[in-house]
């Protein structure tokens, strides 16, 4: 005979699955975007022929602050410095304005201002990700967000690769959270950023071979522990 506390454990486990699934729904969705291929190989175990990467000393070495930039466009802060630190914060912000995003129209809006005159079709290509990510949500893929949906993106620290002058790829550990049906799951993971600078401020290019073909899943760690700093994470601070 089942008792309650024999069925506690088993809706326990249903819930994880059920959560385990929807976080891999979210993580291949997010690939039309800039998600790394850390959290989908994390999600679904599988990491196959992605080019894997180990940590590496960081430019800037030391916690960042997130500071606002020079001015606000459509929401956005934009208007950051031409220095490392700059690119870091620049990069933090619009990851954290595409990433939280389940509106199409607004996607349209944040490419606008946040994308490299390069990235001719960046309207679309922005507008895509908050579709698909309705779509693997159940939610309906046009019109308004349905109430008590959401998607949040919590960033905690950040890397640095490939760094020059006026290009670098931006890494930000952060958890991903989505409320759909009255239902939370959060996912960690590395999120790749490109960024140019376009004489005037740091610009998102079409996401190369550094957001798309790079496995990043060797560098996610719980964000503040030894295991993240052994890993090369900075502290991203507010």
């Amino acid at each position: 005979m089942s008792t309650f506390l024999d069925e506690t454990p088993r809706r326990r486990r249903v819930a994880v699955v059920i959560s385990v699934a929807v976080a891999v729904a979210v993580a291949a969705a997010l690939l039309t975007w800039t998600l790394s291929r850390s959290t989908i190989a994390a999600s679904k175990g599988v990491g196959a022929s992605p080019t894997v990467v180990s940590p590496v000393q960081q430019v800037p070495a030391g916690p960042v602050r997130l500071v606002k930039g020079a001015r606000t466009v459509d929401g956005i802060s934009v208007g950051y410095p031409h220095s490392m630190q700059g690119a870091v914060v620049a990069g933090t912000e619009y990851l954290t304005q595409v990433l939280s995003n389940l509106d199409p129209q607004r996607g349209r809006q944040i490419a606008s201002v946040i994308a490299d005159p390069s990235f001719d079709d960046a309207e679309e290509y922005m507008a895509q990700g908050p579709v698909n990510l309705r779509r693997s949500l159940g939610l309906p893929t046009a019109g308004p967000v349905p109430s008590g949906a959401s998607i949040t993106f919590g960033p905690a620290a950040y890397q640095v690769r490939d760094a020059s002058p006026d290009t670098v790829t931006v890494l930000i550990l952060a958890y991903l959270t989505t409320t759909s049906g009255g239902q939370v799951t959060s996912v960690l993971g590395a999120y790749p950023i490109e960024l140019h600078w376009d004489g005037t401020d740091w610009k998102a290019p079409k996401p190369g071979a550094a957001s798309r073909d790079t496995d990043y899943t060797s560098l996610v760690a719980q964000p503040n522990t030894p295991d993240a700093a052994a890993r090369g994470w900075q502290a991203l601070t507010p």
